[in-house]
């Protein structure tokens, strides 16, 4: 087992230097300046090129994009909540679009449904946008959207139905009261 060992960690220290190596972005050095001497060591070229990037880039690593900024970054931070515990803005109108959506099932009255399902519908909105994984949700976004417009269209009938029904004539209203109710 220790002859075996050795070759194995011989070829880790190998892929660790060429790591630190490609690690640097520096080009490689040609052969005929190895010969002569002309250049730095590996560490010391991986040390000053590691100084560089650190001076050079802001607080964040190498590769990835500055921290997020605006209203996107506020709605995704989390924050303390009582009772709740961390979560963000976004977050909290997930669970609120998820709750009306149930309170809107458990409703009788059918303008009062559609209603529910409209504010639903607008929270969720806002969740799939903001969603925390950082990107927005396109599917379900585009879907709510339409959800809330044919909910809306038949708020809007239904509204309209009322009005039309509150101009009868008394005759009508009390036909229908007596042939309905």
């Amino acid at each position: 087992p220790a002859a075996s060992a050795t070759p194995f960690r011989a070829k880790a220290m190998h892929a660790l230097r060429r790591a630190a190596v490609m690690a640097s972005r520096s080009p490689p050095v040609p052969l005929a300046r190895r010969a002569s001497g002309s250049h730095c060591s590996r560490r010391q070229r991986w040390l000053s090129s590691a100084a560089e990037r650190a001076s050079s880039t802001p607080a964040t690593p190498e590769g990835m994009p500055p921290p997020p900024s605006g209203l996107g970054a506020w709605m995704r931070r989390r924050r303390p909540i009582p009772v709740l515990g961390q979560l963000s803005p976004s977050e909290v109108c997930g669970h609120a679009a998820f709750f009306l959506s149930g309170t809107a099932f458990l409703e009788p009255e059918i303008l009062q449904l559609r209603v529910l399902s409209v504010f639903a519908g607008g929270a969720t909105l806002v969740f799939t946008y903001f969603h925390p994984i950082g990107s927005p949700l396109w599917l379900p976004f585009r879907w709510n959207v339409v959800f809330m417009l044919i909910n809306s269209i038949y708020i809007y009938r239904i509204l309209s139905e009322r009005e039309h029904a509150d101009r009868l004539p008394p005759q009508a209203l009390e036909l229908w009261e007596r042939t309905f109710a």
